[in-house]
């Protein structure tokens, strides 16, 4: 996650998976034209597998590519989530108030994998709400997580 908006009126964070939603359609275009390909040279299975496979890319890229973007307005005293997949968008909103910090979740998939993170807010009555589905690894969780703290604590100018 950036962050993109840091005044004292107002923090914006975004995660925007550029990367991986730029690998997804590159593998998605290259299957497609190897499918092209095997059609055309009367490969009829082959390029009944591809496009299946091709459907499959399309299909995970449409649920797991998300656009997430977290804004605190202490002008309007609100805080809103809004994610966006290919699928559709979805906005969560409290009032600031309800917002009384921030943690970082933490996930071991398996024994050889390390630890992964992603960052929550913390919500009065003892409720968490993710950032982000995806845990990575990395830092990002814990910049996150600090800016969002200090930026609740520091009501002073910057």
């Amino acid at each position: 996650m950036r962050i993109r908006v840091d005044t004292p009126e107002r923090l914006v964070i975004t995660d925007r998976p550029i990367v991986l939603g730029v690998t997804l359609a590159a593998v998605l275009l290259v299957m497609l034209g190897f499918a092209l390909a095997a059609a055309g040279s009367g490969a009829w299975l082959g390029a009944g597998i591809l496009l299946f496979a091709s459907a499959v890319i399309a299909g995970l890229t449409a649920v797991f590519i998300r656009r997430s973007d977290l804004i605190l307005d202490r002008l309007s005293g609100e805080a809103h989530l809004h994610s966006s997949t290919l699928l559709g968008k979805s906005w969560l909103s409290w009032p600031l108030s309800e917002v009384t910090g921030a943690t970082v979740q933490s996930s071991r998939g398996s024994e050889d994998a390390g630890m992964t993170y992603r960052p929550a807010l913390l919500l009065s009555g003892g409720r968490t709400q993710e950032l982000t589905p995806v845990y990575t690894s990395g830092q990002g969780a814990s910049r996150t997580v600090t800016a969002i703290e200090r930026w609740l604590t520091d009501r002073a100018p910057r």
